[in-house]
């Protein structure tokens, strides 16, 4: 029986595949099959899904018919989540998923979409990290205009006071900032959203997203009323949420 041997990292997944990177190719295999393969305890994340940038050591096999197939695997790396990781791969950010978003800048046309994508990490129950001055292949490009800490400490209190106006004061003092010096000396910020286990987050009174794949989606009409009523009968304490927030939020999303 023919084998092929090779190594890849999860890059994310969506609601039935996992999308794996392995060099020059790029490999789907369902969830389901990947799960029969081995325990994954430690890995995963609060959803029981394995987590992007989990290194897996793949065996691709041959059936009797000649096709080469999936799955089977002979062991796997867990992932180095740190500091140091991000600086050694700063030049290569690879691409956008579950738990990772990149913008260009602090702009006043960027602003709106890193608000969005605090709110959609928090809504979705994992924690992500939004990587400002990168662009959206990836490629590290800097942020202009920080001249020094003062410089920096106003783009954070911009980012904290929209998330306060918006999304309360709980969450705008949950979220951090790093700032980071890539090899080729182009600055950028890690803006650091922790799992959220409070309120729904709503943009504007009535905006509802939650993060699927790569991208934030805005949730509409049934599908805004189901996940309300999800997370109400899921909570595991006495706060509820407020009633009154989110059927008015429900009114004005379906009108």
């Amino acid at each position: 029986m023919k084998k092929n041997y090779f190594s890849g990292s999860i890059d994310f997944h969506d609601a039935c595949n996992y999308y794996i990177n392995a060099g020059k190719k790029r490999i789907i295999i369902p969830i389901r099959n990947m799960h029969k393969m081995c325990n994954f305890d430690g890995l995963t994340d609060s959803t029981g899904l394995i987590m992007p940038g989990t290194e897996l050591h793949l065996v691709e096999i041959e059936k009797e018919n000649g096709i080469m197939v999936f799955p089977d695997h002979t062991y796997y790396i867990k992932p180095q989540d740190n500091n140091n990781t991000i600086r050694r791969n700063i030049n290569s950010l690879g691409v956008e998923n579950t738990y990772t978003e990149f913008k260009e800048s602090f702009s006043y046309y960027c602003m709106p979409g890193i608000i969005e994508t605090i709110a959609a990490f928090g809504n979705s129950g994992h924690p992500g990290t939004i990587i400002i001055g990168v662009n959206d292949f990836g490629t590290p490009i800097g942020i202009r205009g920080i001249r020094n800490r003062n410089d920096q400490k106003c783009r954070e209190d911009d980012v904290r006071n929209r998330v306060k106006q918006q999304m309360g004061l709980t969450l705008s003092r949950a979220i951090s900032f790093e700032w980071q010096t890539t090899g080729n000396n182009n600055l950028i910020c890690l803006i650091r959203v922790p799992k959220w286990s409070g309120e729904i987050l709503f943009i504007h009174g009535n905006n509802l997203y939650v993060r699927y794949g790569s991208t934030n989606q805005l949730l509409k009409n049934s599908d805004l009323v189901d996940f309300i009523k999800n997370r109400q009968e899921s909570s595991q304490t006495t706060k509820r949420y407020p009633i009154n927030l989110t059927m008015s939020s429900i009114r004005k999303a379906i009108n």
